[in-house]
């Protein structure tokens, strides 16, 4: 019976994640326990276990009497984020640069070279995060890790939603991919030096181009969405 109960509450904390970073239960929305006991078919139980979950991971906030709060996303706390995101990855490097995983970098070199001559979106995404990851996962400090994942998590919800509302999916495709390239050619002749800097150049790029989106339309409602509506 525990395991089963364990397995409801995974399943739900899972789900109702994914919502929330695919904006699904779109930013600053109101939900409500009910809404997901019917969407999720499962009882109050695991759902609340998962809630409590999400609100310390910063993705909702439960507001008694109310309803579920999923968090906004402000340009204050965007900017937050992509800062955090710099000075961890730059540590990462920095410090543990030697326990990065050389034959799983080779593998997305590889990979890379062939999307050089026919970028793909997805797969382009795919080895971003993969890269990203690798780097982060190189850290033996689980509370870093812990940290980082919330702080991607958040990043991934803000770039979805921007995606959403601009219908802009990515503009710096090629660049990105010879950005990457360089990150990873440095870490493989382990100058970690280089392999920093050409990091640091990446996300300066990335973040400004998220910035820039989200500034585009700081003019309209979708950023600073009031308390009060129990829709996605």
């Amino acid at each position: 019976m525990a395991k089963k109960d364990s397995s409801l509450r995974i399943q739900a904390y899972s789900i109702i994640k994914d919502k929330i970073i695919n904006c699904e239960y779109r930013p600053g929305a109101m939900i409500t326990e009910d809404l997901l006991i019917d969407e999720l078919g499962l009882t109050r139980t695991p759902i609340r276990d998962a809630l409590g979950r999400l609100e310390q991971e910063g993705l909702l906030t439960i507001k008694p009497k109310k309803g579920i709060l999923i968090t906004p996303l402000h340009f204050e706390e965007a900017t937050h984020l992509l800062e955090a995101r710099m000075l961890y990855e730059t540590y990462a490097i920095r410090n543990y640069g030697t326990f990065i995983d050389e034959r799983a970098l080779l593998g997305l070199y590889q990979q890379l070279l062939v999307l050089s001559k026919t970028p793909t979106r997805v797969l382009s995404n795919t080895v971003d995060a993969n890269l990203h990851h690798l780097i982060i996962d190189a850290v033996p400090n689980t509370y870093i890790r812990s940290h980082y994942q919330v702080i991607d998590d958040q990043i991934k919800r803000l770039k979805i939603r921007l995606r959403i509302i601009t219908g802009v999916y990515q503009r710096r495709l090629s660049e990105t991919q010879q950005e990457h390239l360089a990150i990873i050619a440095a870490l493989l002749k382990k100058d970690w030096e280089t392999a920093e800097e050409a990091l640091r150049q990446h996300l300066t790029e990335s973040n400004n181009t998220v910035i820039e989106l989200f500034l585009s339309k700081l003019d309209g409602h979708e950023f600073a969405a009031v308390e009060g509506k129990t829709t996605a």
